[in-house]
């Protein structure tokens, strides 16, 4: 319903408050029921988003949001799990996110299509494509992401090599 949404209730005696995403939805009972009214928060974030800045600046190093990125949900990209170099149960860095996000790619249905399940590693840190890990942000270099794509194919073919394939036994 709310992809990526902040959502919280809070319920107290006959007053009902929903947080969502910057707006409030406010919830009282009345005889018939209840009423309730949407708002937008009137109050600015700015200086909770300055408090996270500062403490990223003071226990990473580098400049957050210059020097890494700093996303809160994984954004939309347009990475796809479709294509002949992508493989079932690979882990793939997604390079327009400065590799903050990646994606496992696996199949969801006997047909062999790969869905796309997108993770956000932690502020300060990036998919490390050479070890399929989130590491600090200055230990790999995002661009050579792609380059190391291929790992995903020994990891499967290891990983198909350890687990034949089930034969189905008919009594």
């Amino acid at each position: 319903m709310f992809k990526n949404d902040f959502f919280l209730i809070y319920r107290c005696l006959e007053l009902i408050l929903v947080f969502l995403d910057g707006y409030i939805l406010f919830c009282h009972t009345q005889s018939e029921g209840f009423s309730c009214v949407f708002l937008a928060l009137t109050f600015s974030t700015t200086s909770a988003q300055r408090f996270d800045i500062d403490s990223l600046r003071e226990s990473i190093p580098g400049e957050p949001g210059q020097d890494y990125p700093i996303f809160s949900f994984v954004p939309d990209t347009s990475f796809t799990c479709q294509g002949n170099d992508r493989v079932d149960g690979g882990y793939y860095a997604d390079t327009e996110t400065n590799c903050q996000a990646f994606h496992i790619c696996a199949s969801a249905d006997e047909v062999g299509f790969l869905t796309k399940y997108s993770f956000l590693c932690p502020n300060g840190t990036l998919f490390n494509q050479n070890y399929f890990i989130c590491d600090w942000w200055f230990n790999f270099d995002c661009s050579v992401a792609p380059s190391l794509y291929s790992l995903n194919d020994a990891v499967a073919a290891e990983r198909e090599a350890n687990n034949p394939p089930t034969v189905n036994r008919r009594n």
